[in-house]
């Protein structure tokens, strides 16, 4: 796949239900093969970048498209690349983009486009990886990292990183070479210093790992509750929907239940499972039940605790909290409309929890409840009080970081015991660890083309 000198085509945006589709070609015929299948009069404009209005017609089938020319050095590629712009069904641009292939262009590989940009230096590799992330997101904070790696930011945090490696290792190698110099080109204190900020720069972006992690995919947001306490009620008011079965019968709720919440800026998976109880299970369903949900909610990044407002003593409630190790717990006071009266007394007596009052009746504080979760989930994705989402690390990036920070501490303890030959070893294995975050050279082509296996074709 890593190869350039053939002519690459993909049809993109090919939803059954679109009818705009774009026909994509980079490589040194793609002018030529674009050429063959149009009408004799129709000529492509080819000296800069261009767009030409053109006509085709392939099987009886007439097409109006619009010819986006880019020159070989200033497209996506780098190569000349052609974009086919149809407005059509899927069906007809199908028949174009079968003419287009037999006519001499391969059908592209997923990620080959972008594969192509990186070989021909439009992206470094940190870059090209952030293209698939781009596609890929999932929320606001997720997409907004990506953005920043595909800028560069990541590339820029890294060279910052191996700059700072280079420097110290001239200054460790220059005091072995001229050892018989009186004036010192850099002590064991101040070598020391410069390894524990090269350590620490790379720590730092390792732990916006653990952000970026919470950002991938869909956070879980679990509620939990004794028996009938408003759970269910509360998972169809939060989605409007019906996902739920609402009874006053106790344990309706057998198996966990799940449905999608859609925030201002991100999406989550909301759950409800079988109510909990303090006392023994009454039967084997209802074992089963009570463990489905108790593991569901261990693994939730954020869980809501319902209690029924109208039920008098939390004690219940209370003592089955003291069993959660969620990281988050928001107290949902439920039925307040049934129990206006009690409901000042109920909430004291969740002091120390973030309480909210809610009534899945007549939709009392439902709105204000999302507003609560959607600011716990961007704590979870690091943008709290203002701070704006760090660039996306993947596992690549993480296992590099890992091993440069490994030979930088290996490094850091044969500096303190003089061994300055040793430490410049180790400081070069960190060097050319984070140089393959970047460039080819350090990367095995296998490696390559499982990055790009990932990449959507076309793309």
């Amino acid at each position: 796949m890593l190869t350039a000198n053939t002519t690459i085509a993909a049809l993109s945006s090919s939803d059954n239900r679109a009818l705009r589709h774009i026909i994509r070609l980079s490589g040194p015929d793609a002018l030529k093969i674009i050429s063959s299948v149009l009408r004799p009069e129709e000529n492509i404009s080819s000296k800069q970048r261009s767009i030409t209005a053109v006509k085709t017609d392939i099987r009886g089938v007439l097409f109006d498209c619009f010819a986006y020319f880019f020159p070989h050095g200033s497209s996506y590629t780098g190569e000349m690349m052609i974009e086919l712009h149809v407005i059509s069904p899927t069906a007809a641009a199908m028949i174009l983009f079968e003419s287009i292939t037999a006519a001499g262009a391969r059908p592209a590989g997923p990620g080959e486009f972008t594969a192509r940009a990186y070989l021909n230096g439009k992206l470094d590799l940190a870059q090209a990886e952030a293209v698939s992330e781009l596609i890929s997101g999932t929320n606001l904070y997720q997409i907004t990292a990506a953005e920043k790696m595909l800028k560069g930011r990541l590339s820029s945090e890294i060279s910052q990183i191996e700059e700072g490696i280079v420097e110290l290792l001239s200054l460790l190698e220059a005091e072995m070479d001229f050892v018989e110099e009186t004036e010192m080109f850099i002590s064991e204190s101040q070598a020391a210093e410069r390894t524990n900020s090269i350590i620490s720069s790379t720590q730092k972006l390792l732990d916006q790992n653990i952000r970026r992690e919470a950002m991938i995919g869909m956070p879980s947001i679990g509620i939990a509750g004794l028996p009938n306490a408003g759970k269910s009620s509360l998972l169809n008011s939060l989605t409007q929907s019906q996902r739920s079965i609402v009874s006053s019968a106790r344990a309706t709720t057998r198996d966990i239940l799940t449905a999608r919440l859609r925030l201002e800026n991100t999406e989550c998976v909301l759950f409800d499972c079988a109510g909990l109880s303090n006392k023994p299970a009454l039967d084997v369903l209802d074992r089963l039940g009570q463990d489905a949900a108790v593991e569901a909610l261990g693994a939730a990044d954020l869980v809501i605790f319902c209690h029924d407002v109208c039920s008098g003593d939390p004690a219940e409630s209370i003592k089955l909290l003291n069993r959660f190790t969620a990281k988050k717990i928001i107290i949902s006071l439920t039925k307040t409309d049934l129990c206006e009266e009690q409901t000042d007394k109920t909430e004291q007596e969740f002091k120390g929890y973030e309480t909210v009052l809610i009534s899945s009746k007549n939709g009392l504080n439902i709105d204000k409840l999302k507003k609560m979760i959607a600011a716990e989930l961007e704590e979870l994705a690091g943008k709290s009080d203002g701070e704006s989402v760090h660039s996306s690390i993947n596992q690549r990036h993480k296992d590099s970081l890992i091993s440069c920070r490994n030979s930088c501490r290996e490094a850091a303890s044969h500096i303190s015991s003089g061994n300055y030959e040793i430490a410049s070893l180790c400081l070069r294995d960190a060097h050319e660890t984070l140089v393959g975050i970047e460039q080819h050279k350090a990367i095995d082509e296998k490696i390559l083309e499982n990055i790009f296996s990932k990449f959507c074709i076309g793309k």
